[in-house]
């Protein structure tokens, strides 16, 4: 995502999302690791043309599904194994969307493993 939104707005292209896209009204307070940030720009309107040719027709859904799923994991709602699956697996396939290979298998190495609890649980 780096590397799109760097090529659409240069080096300081953080800066210019939180500034004049809206991207958190605040530009002191949002670090850019907080996964919010990027989750935003990419459910902007205004960003849909940046990321046309890699997202597929689902991704806005999975885009979505991860923010409320950041919300809740980030204000420590309880969550079960089974809804930990579904999050993961989103996360996977926008992972994957995104070409970041490496990182879209080891979410599936998580779901499996969420799988696994969810199956012996309801054993």
């Amino acid at each position: 995502m780096h590397g799109v939104f760097e090529l659409r707005y240069g080096d300081d292209w953080h800066y210019k999302l939180r500034t004049e896209r809206g991207i958190h009204r605040s530009v002191k307070h949002v670090p850019l690791h907080d996964p919010s940030v990027y989750i935003g720009a990419l459910l902007q309107d205004a960003e849909a043309e940046t990321f046309d040719k890699v997202f597929t027709v689902t991704t806005r859904a999975s885009l979505e599904h991860i923010r409320d799923a950041r919300n809740r994991w980030g204000h420590f709602a309880e969550i079960s194994a089974m809804q930990a699956s579904q999050d993961v697996r989103e996360m996977q396939m926008l992972l994957a969307d995104l070409g970041a290979v490496d990182e879209a298998r080891r979410m599936t190495q998580i779901k499996q493993t969420l799988d696994l609890m969810v199956r012996s649980a309801s054993s």
